[in-house]
């Protein structure tokens, strides 16, 4: 009876195979859609899984040398959340701490993408040197972009 009444209010039919609007359905926490994200990252990297890599980042043909690298560097960092937020629908900003022998803050940016294992892809890194200097993109080039980060705090 409820799924009548909200459908008559929006002016939809009812029947057996309604599927609900996504605007009724609220988002997933940012936060929590990119923590799965990390932990796939690092379940990728402990495993050498390089297909996963190429899945949850949106990479180009050049990225592809760099999978091993990215593999082999990023064994001991620890990446942290400190926030994230929806700037539409299907992206994601979020905040982390990557932390090695020293600690950087860096941005990513995730897109929806139904080609990934976690819906999401990895489509901009941006960095910052030092607390006094400016935010750095990448978007091509996300795994050798990646590497640099690391290679600044190990």
């Amino acid at each position: 009876m409820l799924c009548f009444i909200v459908l008559l209010v929006l002016g939809i039919r009812c029947s057996a195979n309604f599927h609900v609007p996504s605007f009724i359905i609220p988002h997933p926490s940012p936060v929590l859609i990119v923590e799965k994200q990390i932990t796939s990252l690092e379940t990728a990297v402990s495993s050498g899984d390089k297909k996963t890599l190429l899945k949850i980042f949106d990479v180009t043909k050049g990225d592809d040398p760099y999978a091993d690298k990215l593999i082999e560097s990023s064994k001991t960092i620890k990446i942290t959340v400190t926030s994230a937020r929806y700037v539409s629908y299907n992206r994601i900003e979020a905040e982390l701490q990557i932390s090695g022998s020293k600690s950087r803050n860096g941005k990513w940016y995730l897109n929806k993408s139904f080609l990934s294992p976690t819906s999401w892809k990895i489509d901009g890194i941006q960095r910052k040197k030092s607390q006094n200097s400016t935010w750095q993109w990448c978007y091509i080039g996300l795994f050798k972009c990646f590497i640099d980060v690391v290679s600044e705090i190990n």
